[in-house]
């Protein structure tokens, strides 16, 4: 069938039957394509003909089961053409809607609805949304504590205790959630729940000894310890026939090694305590005697190398602790009625939860699993029913697509309707366990591994295959991945070895045709830069946050996004890039919807990348990002139906009237708000509201209110909020707004949600309100509305999960920098293997602690979260057809560098398991072999520089465009509001201050000669684009005064006791501590202002680096600086002001505003007339939101040692 040229393992997964079979299917090996052949061949096999519904597939999503299903109708119609008599293939075609191609929740609610009555279930059932079922398990968690309580059972009481806090059970109730959760994903969950609690129910410590946590435990140490001691012996090895190797260090690295091997001669935790405590202290590592011959470049190898090892040790030690066996057990066996009784409680709420369902007629999606099991397989026998019987009759091959992602339960029910139980092999499971990335759904990759190290690659009814040729991407991403990945993926970490027989292996040659065409048909492109077209790049930031405002960026979040700009907009200079277009099947230049910026979560960083790409003009989308609920326009209508329900709420009310609904500027909430500043500003604006009755806004809200309010009584909540964006005219305001797709979108599904509610179990609109807020409080994981087309030519954001399954011809793959892994706060840890460990309560000291249970569970969470961490990297990296790009940032980038390629080396498992960021695990790989040209390292000074050049470069061109001759006509035209134009939306006060320093500098100048032009780029870029020590020394000054505690005793001598407390918080850079200056300093906390702050601070009337914002008037904004006359004031824009005031205090007769100043000037009245804008500024903005006067205004020189009065 067809023309496509199969591999010969392809052929193999295609031909082969009557058997078990498990295909690993690396990235991009075209595994869907191999199985809808499959599907084709065996419909279409003369010999054995099978109709399409005599297949059971299944796959991971709907969108692959719908995807699926089309490709093998498409087969067929194409089999029909060549044989269009052919009755066999008519009926497939009859039949191919019918199959049974689905995902599992299909599949299950399938066998629920033929065999409801087999189980009790009300034929008429309906599935309810994820917010519904939120809603009544918390609903109904409360109802079910409030009886414990009134119950008052002793045992309850005093869990009850433990778990509770402030007055509040979320601890508790959340305990239960957890073990409820995790016992769900197994067959018979209270089973599950059982065997949980057999840790507590050991009675010896030689039961302790075989737990097996315990014993994964030991094999964790010894593999540690292991390590280390290969450490010591290969530095040993290294050093020891080494001209000019101290002799005095062999020694102490022997000594250290056989301390070492010591320790792993012990066998349990008793052992590893007496050896460590019988060691000591490490040697220090002295300093070599003045005459010693040895080198000394070489002594401090071997101090860093060896620091590396004891610190590794050092941890270890640590994490065994002093807790003996006995110990242990005691600690265990004090937990056991506490443990007890969450597993009591956990039955019986979910003895009660299945109950409410059941009156309710409504099942959720664990529901569908758990009642197709029931249905298919004798819980006391293991046996499948006679239902399974059935469908083992009915079908010829089950099938599992993503089979890394199966669990417990649904390996058992695919497996009962197999013909596995009457001795037949039909069982197909195609997956990658190198992608398995759904831990958090409880996918249990254990399965596939399994199968894996069990079946055989020869020919037998257990048979496995591996596919890993790679048909998606060029040979330049293909061998970064593997380079990487051969390092990183093992056994150790994630269960997975990337060796191989894992690694991909070329199969998209057509890339080497098309690149020879592209050769002939552009001979200017030199191959040196089609090599540059490919190769992966790894591009890091070096951070310093305070150099973020000379971007206009806020965070490292947004420099990232810069800089991935910058890249983009290289790439899209003609002839920058060029790929492969296999549609056209031709090399053509980028376009933008060929790249896709991958990051690990969009939902707080998604629109920050989305704003920062808007100011370079590159269209981007967002797909999908959570924070559907912070969304404005969604935030705006769900504060006027809490307002419905109760019109007596603070934010709902002032985010209503502020919103364009209704139309309160600031100043006229301000204006309500001062009338009573310490009542809660509801009452006060009702108040407000009767004496101003007259007020049309105030008018137009109560208008709407009452209105509403009575027809909530006869409309559904759908109806009323399609009336409300109607009558508001709402729908059609965030319509016309940027991204106005978008805010349509997310109001329209709204209304849709709506809906959904009115169709579930609860009713009315006080219990829709709680309904968005269960869905908000309870994490919800809504995103914004899908308005992206495959055809819109922008930018994609995603992330790597929802990537997965597809490809782009450019990834940057983001965010590298952000730490890997989390410390769970939750009271409780539960793994589906170890059980549930509880932290130790000691109730007569009223003294919890992390018991060694919990803290060993904890570092098996953690190692297996970091597997999952490196499968997550594995599918970014393979989602690349043609460029990879990585992307991170990091504090002293260079310096971390630096000491990585010092420290090169292979990456032990000791170095990958402790990775805090994924930068920890790609820059070493890179470095140790010798790839470090795959890496660029940006720091924003360099940023900052090359901007200002291109600002230099832009105002060269602007002066040669003004100085050409007139050109008549069209082009003489003049836009009426020049004035208006000339604007931003928003400035800094820095903007406004340069503006304003600008034209004093230029009137200083005038009258002077003139000079020679030098073109305006600053002295730190001509000489080598060096950092402006200056600066640095202002913003070290600045971050010690924005630290500086003026409720101190002793305030004016404590600068070194401050400085100490400020390094030790991490609040303050060694750098940053040697260009701060002491005398400077002390002049100022010697003068009479900061006597006056340490007593405004007394009385918590100081206020330091206090952020606002504010709208004005430009002709106010920019008096003194614009020289324009401004047109009619009714047509001038309001702009909007943002700065940081560095402090300012409150006295009895007004507002004292102060701002530090590390500048060099001469004269007071020079400094005074430099920044008398921004002062003017920030008085202006402080009055404002203080409604008080600023009666002193100041800039404490540190150059001058004085205040200077402005």
């Amino acid at each position: 069938m067809g023309e496509k040229k199969w591999t010969p393992d392809q052929q193999r997964v295609i031909d082969l039957r009557d058997r078990n079979i498990l295909v690993s299917a690396a990235a991009g090996s075209g595994k869907t394509a191999v199985l809808v052949q499959r599907i084709i061949e065996m419909i279409t096999d003369q010999n054995h003909p099978m109709d399409i519904d005599e297949l059971l597939v299944v796959t991971f999503t709907n969108a692959a089961a719908r995807e699926m299903k089309e490709r093998v109708r498409t087969a067929i119609e194409k089999a029909l053409e060549e044989h269009p008599g052919d009755t066999h293939l008519i009926r497939q075609e009859t039949l191919v809607g019918a199959a049974h191609i689905s995902t599992i929740d299909s599949f299950c609610l399938q066998v629920i609805r033929n065999h409801f009555h087999e189980i009790g279930l009300d034929p008429e059932f309906h599935t309810a949304d994820q917010n519904e079922i939120k809603l009544l398990k918390n609903t109904l968690m409360e109802q079910f504590l409030e009886a414990k309580y009134r119950a008052g059972e002793e045992a309850f009481l005093q869990t009850a205790d433990i778990y509770s806090s402030k007055g509040k059970d979320t601890e508790l109730s959340n305990s239960i959630f957890q073990l409820m959760n995790m016992a769900n994903s197994y067959p018979w969950p209270k089973k599950w729940l059982d065997e949980a609690k057999q840790v507590y129910e050991i009675t010896s410590v030689e039961e302790l000894k075989n737990l097996t946590w315990m014993r994964k435990c030991i094999e964790r140490y010894q593999l540690q310890c292991k390590e280390i001691r290969d450490g010591y012996q290969s530095l040993l090895d290294y050093i020891s026939d080494m001209p000019g190797a101290p002799e005095c260090r062999i020694e102490l690295l022997k000594k250290d090694l056989i301390y070492v091997e010591y320790l792993m001669e012990a066998g349990n935790i008793d052992d590893y305590i007496l050896r460590i405590s019988s060691h000591g202290r490490f040697d220090s590592y002295r300093a070599l005697k003045k005459d010693d011959p040895s080198n000394p470049e070489i002594d401090a190898y071997i101090k860093a190398k060896r620091e590396g090892l004891k610190t590794a040790l050092q941890s270890l030690e640590k994490e065994i602790g002093s807790q003996t066996l006995q110990d242990i057990y005691k600690t265990i066996k004090v937990s056991q009625p506490v443990a007890e009784e969450l597993i009591q409680l956990t039955k019986e709420y979910m003895d009660l939860f299945a109950a409410e369902k059941r009156k309710k007629n409504i099942i959720d999606f664990t529901d569908q699993e758990h009642f197709a099991l029931q249905i298919l397989v004798d819980e006391e026998t293991g046996e499948p029913t006679e239902a399974a019987r059935e469908y083992t009759e009915q079908f010829r091959e089950i099938m599992i697509d993503e089979y890394q992602d199966s669990n417990d339960v649904q390996e058992l029910l695919l497996s009962s309707v197999s013909k596995q139980s009457v001795g037949g092999h039909n069982y197909f499971m195609v997956g990658d366990v190198k992608q398995s990335i759904y831990g958090f759904r409880m996918a249990r990759p254990r399965i596939f591994m399994g199968k894996y190290a069990s079946y055989s690659e020869l020919d037998s009814v257990e048979q496995k295959i591996d596919l890993n040729k790679n048909f998606r991407s060029r040979r330049e991403v293909l061998d970064f991945t593997n380079e990487l990945f051969y390092e990183l993926m093992q056994p150790d970490l994630g269960d997975v070895a990337y060796t191989d027989k894992e690694a991909l292996y070329l199969g998209a040659e057509y890339y080497d045709d098309a690149d020879k065409l592209d050769r002939e048909n552009h001979s200017e492109i030199s191959e040196e830069i089609r090599k540059q077209y490919y190769e992966p790049e790894v591009i890091v930031g070096s951070v310093d946050e305070d150099l973020l405002s000379d971007l206009e960026l806020d965070d490292k979040h947004e420099f990232e996004a810069y800089l991935i700009a910058k890249r983009i907009q290289d790439m899209m200079k003609k002839d920058a890039m060029r790929i492969f277009d296999p549609d056209e099947g031709c090399i053509r230049p980028v376009r933008y919807r060929d790249i896709v910026i991958l990051l690990r979560s969009t939902s707080s960083k998604g629109e920050k990348y989305v704003e920062v790409l808007k100011k370079f003009h590159i269209p981007v989308q967002v797909a999908n990002t959570a924070g559907y609920f912070e969304a404005t326009e969604v935030k705006t209508v769900l504060s006027f139906l809490s307002l419905l329900d109760n019109q007596y709420q603070d934010i709902p009310l002032a985010a209503l009237l502020h919103s364009p609904i209704i139309g309160m500027t600031n100043e006229e909430l301000l204006q309500i708000r001062a009338t009573n500043p310490k009542a809660d500003f509801s009452v006060v604006f009702y108040e407000y509201a009767k004496n101003h009755a007259e007020d049309k806004k105030i008018k137009k809200y109560l208008d709407l209110l009452t209105s509403y309010r009575e027809k909530a009584l006869y409309l559904s909540i759908h109806e009323l909020l399609a009336a409300f964006l109607e009558e508001t005219k709402y729908l059609l305001y965030v319509t016309a707004l940027p991204d106005g797709a978008v805010r349509k979108a997310n109001l329209e599904k709204l209304v849709d949600m709506a809906i959904s509610y009115e169709h579930s179990s609860f009713k009315g609109l006080f219990r829709f309100v709680n309904y968005i807020e269960e869905a908000k409080k309870y994490e919800s994981e809504e995103g914004a509305a899908e308005v992206i087309s495959e055809n819109d030519d922008a930018v994609r954001i995603m992330t790597i999960h929802k990537s997965k399954g597809l490809e782009f011809p450019i990834v940057f793959v983001s965010e590298m920098g952000q730490k890997i892994g989390h410390v769970s706060k939750n009271r409780n840890l539960i793994h589906g293997d170890y059980g549930m460990a509880l932290e130790s309560i000691d109730p007569i000291h009223r003294v919890k602690y992390n018991s060694f249970y919990r803290k060993a569970m904890s570092e098996m969470i953690k190692l297996e979260e970091r597997g999952e961490e490196l499968r997550i990297l594995y599918v970014a990296l393979t989602r690349a057809r043609e460029k990879l790009i990585i992307t991170g940032v990091m504090k002293s980038a260079e310096e971390k560098t630096e000491d990585m390629m010092r420290d090169m080396g292979p990456m032990t498992y000791i170095r990958r398991s402790s990775a805090a960021t994924y930068l920890d695990w790609i820059l070493p790989v890179l470095f140790y072999k010798k790839r470090e040209h795959y890496i660029t390292i940006e720091d924003e000074a360099t940023m900052v520089a090359k901007s200002v050049l291109e600002m230099s470069d832009r105002r060269d061109k602007k002066a040669w465009i003004e100085n050409l001759p007139e050109v008549p006509g069209q082009f003489d035209f003049q836009y009426p509001y020049p004035y208006i134009s000339k604007y931003k939306n928003k400035y800094s006060v820095s903007e406004i201050k340069h503006q304003a320093m600008d034209i004093l500098l230029e009137m200083e100048d005038a009258g002077k000669p003139e000079e020679l032009h030098i073109p305006s780029v600053p002295a730190f870029l001509q000489d080598q684009m060096e950092a402006n020590q200056g600066a640095l020394r202002g913003t070290a000054m600045h971050r010690y005064m924005e630290c500086f505690d003026f409720y101190a005793d002793g305030m004016a001598s404590s600068f070194e006791q401050q400085l100490e407390r400020m390094m030790e918080e991490g609040k303050v850079t060694e750098e940053q501590k040697n260009m701060i200056s002491k005398s400077q300093i002390q002049t100022f906390l010697n003068s009479h202002l900061a006597e006056r702050m340490h007593c405004a601070a007394l009385k918590e009337n100081l206020f330091i680096e206090r952020a606002f914002v504010f709208g004005d008037k430009p002709s106010r904004l920019f008096s003194g600086i614009d020289q324009e006359e401004p047109v009619d004031p009714a047509e001038e824009p309001l702009v909007m002001v943002q700065g940081i005031i560095d402090a300012f205090f409150m006295e009895e007769d007004g507002i004292v505003l102060l701002d530090y100043k590390t500048d060099r000037v001469k004269t007071k009245e020079q400094l005074a007339d430099l920044y008398r804008k921004q002062i003017d500024i920030y008085a202006d903005a402080i009055s404002r939101a203080y409604q008080m006067p600023v009666k002193e205004r100041y800039l404490y020189s540190f150059s001058l040692g004085d205040v200077v009065a402005v």
